[in-house]
Order: C-alpha cells, then sequence, then structure tokens
C-alpha cells in the first residue's frame, strides 16, 4: 500500500479550487469554522491522499522515544516482579497492565490491610512513652503483625481456607506465647522473632529506584504539558500529552508495591511461613503439650471458653497442612482477600477498639483476646473494601479520561483511533473488574452449590484439567486471554502514537462516530480553535490531580507503616 502524504495532500487541494467542489465537506463540524475549500471528505481523503500511513519522521517519533516510551519502560522495570519466574512475570504484567482497575483494587485493600496492622503495633504502646526495647512484649506483638502482614499475601489451602478453626490456628501461631513448641527448646516467642527478623531481611529492597523512575515519569509529563501548552494547538504535542495521562494510573500502581511489597524469594517466604504454622499445629497435637498450654491460662475469665476453642482447633489440625499455596501479593492472581482482614477486623472489635491507645498493657489479657476472639472465618467480604475498588475504578478512569478529551476535542473533533482506542481499552479493564468481582460473588460458599452443576459439565467436557473449580476455570481461560488482548491492544496503542500509525484517512477523519468525518487541512497539524486551550486544560488538571492525590495516599502511607518492615529495630522506634 503507498504511503500517504498529507502535507502534499493538502497543497493539492487548497491550491486546486476544483478539488473542493469535487472532495469538500459540506456537513456540520465542531470547535472550527465549517469551509468546504478546505474541508476534505473521508472519501476524497482516500481518493487524493491514499489510504496508507503517513508515519511520523524519525525526529518526532524518537522525541515521543526518549518523552514517554523510555520513561515508561522505565516504570514498568520497577514492578514487584518474582525472581527467577519468567511466566509468572509474563502473567503478572500481563494483569497489571491488562487489568489496571482490579490490580488496584487489590493492591489498594493489601495497603488498607498492612495499615491497620501498622496502626495496632503503634497503638500498643503510649503515645508519650518511649518505644520499648528488642525484647519487650510490644517487640514481640511487631512481630507477630508484620508476619501477619506477609501472610496475607499468600493464598490459602482451601481445605483450611473454609473451616473456622484455621483462623483459630493462625491466632495460636500468631499472638500466643504460652505455648511449647514440639521437639524444640525454642520458645513460640523467639521463633516468631526470628522468623519476622528473616522475613524482613529477605525483603525486597529497591525502594529509591521506584522513586527514580517515578520522577522519570513525572519530568516527562511535565515536559509534555509544557510543550502542549507552550505550542498551543499543535496537534503531535497534544496526542504526546494524551499519552502520558492514557498511562498515568502507571505510576500510582507500581509506587503502590513500595507498601505491598514483596519478598526476594516468594518460594521461600511461603515455606518458612508454612513452617510456623505447622510446628504450632504438630504442638496442638501433641496431648501432653495441648494440656500444659490449656492450664497456663485458667486464671483467665474466658478460660473455658478458650479451652473448648483449642480443642477445636485441635481436632480439625490434619485439614491445615501446607496451610499457604501461592504468592499472591499486588493483585496478581484473581480472588485473593488474605488471612488479615477477618483476624484484624475481630480483634479491633473484640478488644484493641475498647481499649484503645497503650492495648498492650495488659498483656496476658490482650494476648487471650487475640487468640480467642469471635472467630468468624478467613472467608468473608468486608464492604469497605468497595471503597478501595471505587478509588480504582475512579483513579483509572479519570487519569484515562484526561487522555481522552485532549485527543477527542483536539480537530478533528469526534471519536476517532486515538479516543475510540482509549475507550476500548478503559471498558475492557472495566468489565474485568466487574466480571472479576461477579465470578467471586457466584463462588463464594453461599452459592457455591449452584454453581456445581455448570462446574460438572465443564468437567466432564476436558477431563484432562478436570481439577479445576470454577474461579480457576475462569481465570485461565477467560480473564488471563482477555487481560493479554488488552494489554497487547495498550501496546499498540503506545506504539501507533510513537511512530505515527494513526495518521491515515480512517483515523484523522474522526469518524468512527457521529461529528467527524471530514479532515481540515489548516487544522490538522496546528489548530488556532479558541476551544482548545478549555478542553486541553480540563483533560490535563483532570489526569494530573487524580494521579497526584493517588501518589500522595501511597507515599503517605509508605510513611506511616515503614516502621512495621524495617529491619532496624532502633531505625523502627526512631519511625
Amino acid at each position: 500500500m503507498k504511503r500517504a502524504n498529507f502535507t502534499e495532500c493538502g497543497l493539492r487541494y487548497l491550491s486546486n479550487p476544483e478539488l473542493s467542489w469535487i472532495h469538500g465537506y459540506n456537513g456540520t463540524t465542531r470547535g472550527i469554522e465549517q469551509n468546504f475549500s478546505r474541508q476534505i471528505t473521508y472519501q476524497g481523503c482516500l481518493d487524493l491522499c491514499g489510504a496508507g500511513i503517513d508515519y511520523y519522521p524519525w525526529a518526532t517519533s524518537s522525541s515521543t522515544i526518549t518523552t514517554w516510551l523510555l520513561p515508561i519502560v522505565g516504570m514498568l522495570l520497577q514492578a514487584p516482579f518474582e525472581s527467577n519466574a519468567f511466566w509468572r512475570t509474563m502473567l503478572a504484567i500481563c494483569r497489571w497492565v491488562g487489568s489496571p482497575m482490579a490490580s488496584l483494587s487489590y493492591i489498594l485493600w493489601n495497603i488498607k490491610v498492612s495499615g491497620k496492622c501498622a496502626l495496632m503495633v503503634d497503638m500498643a504502646v503510649p503515645y508519650e512513652d518511649a518505644v520499648p526495647d528488642r525484647g519487650s512484649d510490644f517487640a514481640s506483638i511487631r512481630d507477630s503483625f508484620y508476619i501477619l502482614m506477609t501472610m496475607n499475601q499468600f493464598t490459602m489451602n482451601p481445605q483450611a481456607s473454609v473451616r473456622k478453626e484455621s483462623e483459630g490456628l493462625l491466632r495460636i501461631a500468631l499472638f500466643s506465647k504460652d505455648l511449647r513448641l514440639h521437639n524444640t527448646t525454642s520458645s513460640l516467642k523467639a521463633t516468631r522473632q526470628k522468623l519476622a527478623q528473616e522475613l524482613r531481611e529477605g525483603r525486597k529492597r529497591g525502594v529509591v529506584p521506584v522513586f527514580i523512575s517515578t520522577m522519570w515519569f513525572l519530568f516527562a509529563l511535565a515536559i509534555s504539558i509544557q510543550s502542549a501548552f507552550g505550542l498551543l494547538g499543535s496537534n503531535a504535542t497534544a496526542h504526546d500529552l494524551a499519552l502520558g495521562f492514557l498511562l498515568a494510573w502507571l505510576p500510582v500502581l507500581i509506587l503502590g508495591s513500595i507498601v505491598d511489597r514483596n519478598p526476594v524469594a516468594a518460594e521461600d517466604t511461603r515455606r518458612r511461613l508454612n513452617f510456623l504454622v505447622d510446628h504450632v499445629r504438630r504442638s496442638l497435637k501433641d496431648e501432653t503439650i495441648r494440656l500444659e498450654y490449656i492450664q497456663s491460662f485458667q486464671d483467665q475469665p474466658e478460660a473455658r471458653r478458650m479451652e473448648e476453642w483449642v480443642e477445636k482447633v485441635y481436632n480439625k489440625c490434619d485439614f491445615m497442612e501446607n496451610f499457604f499455596v501461592d504468592f499472591a501479593g499486588q493483585g496478581r492472581i484473581p480472588y485473593h482477600y488474605g488471612a488479615a482482614h477477618p483476624i484484624l477486623s475481630d480483634i479491633e472489635d473484640c478488644y484493641i477498639a475498647e481499649r484503645g491507645r497503650n492495648w498492650l498493657d495488659y498483656e496476658e489479657e490482650a494476648r487471650t483476646k487475640l487468640v480467642l476472639g469471635k472467630v468468624d472465618g478467613l472467608i468473608w467480604f468486608d464492604f469497605r473494601e468497595l471503597w478501595q475498588i471505587l478509588s480504582s475504578i475512579i483513579i483509572v478512569t479519570w487519569t484515562v479520561a484526561g487522555a481522552f478529551i485532549l485527543s477527542y476535542f483536539t480537530p478533528t473533533v469526534g471519536l476517532g483511533c486515538r479516543s475510540g482506542g482509549y475507550l476500548i481499552f478503559f471498558c475492557i479493564s472495566l468489565a474485568l473488574l466487574f466480571l472479576e468481582l461477579l465470578v467471586w460473588w457466584a463462588s463464594s460458599p453461599v452459592y457455591k452449590h449452584k454453581l456445581q452443576r455448570v462446574e460438572h459439565k465443564m468437567k466432564a467436557s476436558f477431563l484432562t484439567i478436570h481439577e479445576y473449580n470454577s474461579k480457576e476455570w475462569t481465570r485461565r481461560f477467560f480473564f488471563i486471554p482477555v487481560e493479554f488482548i488488552n494489554t497487547t491492544w495498550l501496546i499498540y496503542i503506545v506504539l501507533a502514537q510513537t511512530f505515527g500509525s494513526y495518521r491515515t484517512c480512517e483515523c484523522v477523519t474522526s469518524r468512527w462516530a457521529g461529528g467527524g468525518g471530514y479532515l481540515d487541512f489548516t487544522q490538522s497539524d496546528v489548530t488556532n480553535s479558541p476551544w482548545v486551550k478549555y478542553y486541553w486544560t480540563s483533560g490535563t488538571v483532570l489526569g494530573s490531580t487524580t494521579m497526584g492525590i493517588g501518589m500522595i495516599y501511597i507515599v503517605a502511607e509508605w510513611c506511616l507503616q515503614s516502621h512495621l518492615s524495617t529491619e532496624s529495630y532502633a531505625a523502627a522506634r526512631r519511625g
């Protein structure tokens, strides 16, 4: 196909009045004056200019590469990838890029959960007193909540996760200090302290590079804003700026990983967590140790209830082997809720909220309450999570909306390849989020029996993969392929904008919907429309403000929570 040249084509059209009588556009226009002598129809564009692509010159493409492509790649390289896991890394990229709303929902929820852990640790001691030393009960509680925060990043054994006794086992492993461990001289408190230190040492570093790549992205955005408004009306700079806002949710997502941080070796972390839980489980199965543990809280007011609960946990211990299964932090796996929030909500309601600051003052009573609680089970949904879902929708919607406004209202005004491409990416992302929530809701224990007939039919049709449940079916055969498609679509948008693949008659005439269908040769490169300033300003303010608020929230949470994960206890004491 012959390459188009809109500059040459425009000169021919404007210099030959006869062409305007043949191909001139006589319809309505938006944002610019109607003038058929300089405006050509879509069909006229095809006849006169050809159906090929008028690619950008290398100088323009290289400018976009240095301004946007490299900062985007640099930002993506700071994502929380797993080491030595190529395919899991590829799936994670498709997940984060192809379904940003869902990914951000999980990340924001994990940040909320870890923030509650950090807050409870902070409130364990008086505000005005000095922070206790390393061997104190406060330090032990700090370790317990950090381990719980780490556990929250892993999926649970399905047999264990649906049993209330599983929560009881985790509470004993995390908050009890009187249980003697089987076949070891080390106490449970010392074992937790050692594990917490190992987990902190194994926590992935690299916060500074994340901040640097974020600043690089912001610097590129600032340059694009200056270029767009410094050369007001230049279509190329406007579309470059729109490209930045299309991806303005990415810094928020990547920056969120400094709070919802992954370990260097996720599999090793999983084994360590399972070793702790399994060690406690085996200790409870030892009758002598179990009776000693029951005797240790006989002087507590709720000793009888505590004894009954320990026996219930013991009776279900056989179902709790290999408790944690897969790493699921940073929203890389759908339907992940984590073990932390049910435990945190319960201990907050049953003890910490009532006691307030310095709730650890009566340490023995506090540990009993933390171990006992109400125990509603590890699988349940808190409607407070809807705030995180809504926040993720707002972040992606408003940043993409900023890009959409810039491209849609830059002449030719109308829905075209750029604005239409942004809209497709947004709609797929939103649909993936809602469908994921729908499948999660439908496959919950309350509605699970309604899906059994569907699962049986699917298993009968595909015997080689009969072990998958409904969640795994939808993840493998719907969500992953669609996320890959949406990721590919976004990559195409970026490359098309970079190299000028959108410079075709189909795209420059903005004919995807009403209002377009023509090309004004005097406005196609630089427009003098007075409305452009207002539309560009509104799109820029919407996109940059949304991104800025999201990033400020992430950084604030990082500052508030860092004391919990800081490896040095002395540094953590200083905040």
